[in-house]
């Protein structure tokens, strides 16, 4: 009787662990923002693609950008050193589709809000 519940637990892990971390996947792997919100822990390196429908500048010369898909909407925390992909030099405008990959972590050093750090940005149309 032992065995076999030992058995059944193991095989409940080994169904488990994939399922658990199927949705991280490789990093270039895109994910909807509503799986990212629901899905991330803190540090976690995450993809999303989406349009900016908000943008405004943030602490020092970071922007924040605010990315949408069809799932719904998060900030990204864009570093100075991003600002050339992202606003192609200039003050970058709503509208643009992007696809982000950073740090899921809080965002505004606000303990509620969470969003991504970029630490890659990849303009994809105006």
């Amino acid at each position: 009787m032992a065995m076999r519940v030992l058995l059944v637990t193991l095989a409940g892990l080994l169904l488990a662990v994939p399922t658990a971390m199927s949705w991280k996947g490789a990093p270039a792997t895109i994910h909807s923002i509503a799986e990212v919100q629901e899905k991330a822990e803190s540090g976690d390196y995450v993809v999303v693609e989406g349009r900016v429908i908000d943008v405004s500048l943030g602490s020092g010369s970071r922007y924040i950008a605010i990315l949408e898909d069809a799932s719904g909407s998060l900030p990204v925390r864009i570093p100075e050193h991003l600002r050339r992909h992202f606003g192609g030099g200039r003050t970058p405008g709503t509208g643009g589709r992007f696809r982000v990959g950073g740090k899921w972590t809080h965002a505004y050093m606000d303990d509620t809000v969470w969003g991504i750090h970029a630490q890659k940005v990849e303009r994809l149309s105006d």
